[in-house]
């Protein structure tokens, strides 16, 4: 054994219980092993049966719990769709009346709103899945009805205007459905939504599941506005409220009020009662998707669309969301501390030299002592330090005894347990990179 490889087995003895997080681990096994292998170096003693320490006790299985009041309502089996699945027996979407002149359409997986005129209908964003019948076979069936088609169950009004919220297809890859449907409706985006159109392929039919048939391109839109633009519905003085507030998900995404019903839409910021998608939704700038959360609670709004699943939310949901940001934070915070590499109480998580890259990678992921990392892989061995940094994150925050806030978000959110690594990740990286950043 060379006397590199006998440095890094002998430290890698004195880091094993720092990897092994036994009492604060909260996260990532399931019954097939580890759900994020490459990202939480997390195993069991019956993986590694060379490891004598107990490496990965402690670790709760990930079993894709969602308590009862984050799945939503209605649940399918009260929906009001007229389109039935071939699978399931059941309606295939909901519409739902939320008062006044204000809808909302949703097939679970996706949401918009409907604005109902005297003589026109406003619909916000075009989701591809609404109208197909997802659970047909492993990529849904045929689109089976539309939105048009959908709308017209609510009114015999002519659909005159289509806002997108923003550029991403998952929300308007089905705005060509509509275009073709009525000809001279008027599309309405933010100008930076506009120029993301603008720059790149238009066709929506990339997108996992979708409908066998090809969707038309996504048209550009017909007008756009910068900050702020507001569209008068009927004659009673009903407003809809348009607003730009800083790229909270990606460049361009709005917000969309209507005031007399106390209802706001915005997409992929807040999922109510949910941990959000991965990496804080996609957030392409993390100082301002943090933001948006106080954005949100400026507004004096009763109910959120939200543009995923089929749960509502409220002001206490986007509160509760923040919080669940704010412990996010915290824990990176934390997890980036520097570390003393000569007390294996503390994290190592700081700027170190090449032997602590290797000693890590030996500690985390190699099972014998003859196996050394090649030090030409210094940038695989940086990312699986990050990796690391955020699995502490993560652990951190889903036990209610280490998270600031005391929550146990496991039980208290739906999969938290799945996604909350990769919000921390997101969150150390920008830590680490971005100058300014400390909301």
């Amino acid at each position: 054994m060379s006397i590199n490889k006998l440095i890094l087995s002998t430290a890698c003895a004195s880091l094993l219980g720092v990897f092994t997080f036994q009492d604060d681990a909260h996260a990532y096994r399931n019954t097939f092993g580890t759900l994020d292998h490459d990202r939480c170096a997390i195993f069991d003693d019956s993986e590694r049966p060379e490891v004598s320490l107990p490496y990965g006790s402690g670790h709760p299985m990930v079993d894709f719990f969602v308590p009862d009041r984050s799945k939503g309502s209605p649940t399918p089996d009260v929906w009001t769709g007229d389109s039935i699945s071939v699978a399931t027996g059941l309606p295939t979407y909901h519409k739902g009346h939320l008062g006044g002149n204000v809808w909302y359409i949703t097939d679970g997986v996706y949401q918009i709103m409907v604005i109902v005129g005297r003589s026109e209908v406003i619909v916000v964003d075009a989701p591809p899945s609404i109208g197909m019948d997802l659970n047909a076979g492993p990529f849904g069936s045929e689109v089976n009805v539309t939105i048009p088609e959908i709308v017209a169950e609510i009114t015999d009004n002519p659909i005159t205007k289509l806002i997108y919220s923003h550029s991403h297809f998952d929300h308007i890859g089905a705005a060509g459905v509509i275009k073709e449907a009525y000809p001279d409706v008027l599309i309405i985006a933010q100008k930076l939504t506009k120029e993301q159109l603008e720059v790149g392929s238009r066709n929506p039919n990339f997108l996992q599941p979708r409908p066998m048939t090809a969707l038309p391109d996504v048209p550009l839109p017909d007008t756009f506005f910068f900050k702020q633009r507001n569209l008068a519905i009927g004659t009673r003085g009903t407003r809809l409220e348009l607003r730009y507030m800083g790229p909270a998900h990606e460049p361009g995404n709005i917000f969309i009020y209507q005031p007399n019903e106390k209802i706001l839409m915005v997409i992929d910021i807040v999922f109510p009662r949910l941990s959000p998608f991965e990496l804080l939704a996609l957030a392409e700038d993390t100082g301002s998707y943090l933001r948006a959360y106080d954005q949100i609670l400026e507004y004096d709004f009763e109910m959120l669309i939200a543009g995923h699943l089929n749960a509502l939310g409220d002001r206490a949901d986007v509160m509760e969301a923040k919080t669940y940001m704010q412990d996010i934070l915290a824990n990176s915070k934390t997890a980036l501390n520097p570390f003393d590499p000569l007390d294996p109480n503390t994290f190592p998580i700081g700027i170190a030299g090449p032997t602590f890259f290797g000693t890590f990678v030996d500690a985390a992921f190699v099972p014998g002592p003859e196996q050394t990392v090649d030090p030409a892989n210094g940038l695989g061995v940086f990312s699986l330090y990050l990796n690391q940094a955020a699995c502490k994150c993560a652990n951190l925050t889903l036990n209610p005894e280490t998270t600031p806030s005391g929550v146990d978000w496991r039980t208290q959110i739906g999969t938290a347990d799945v996604n909350t690594v990769s919000h921390c990740w997101k969150m150390i990286e920008t830590l680490r990179v971005e100058p300014g950043f400390d909301p």
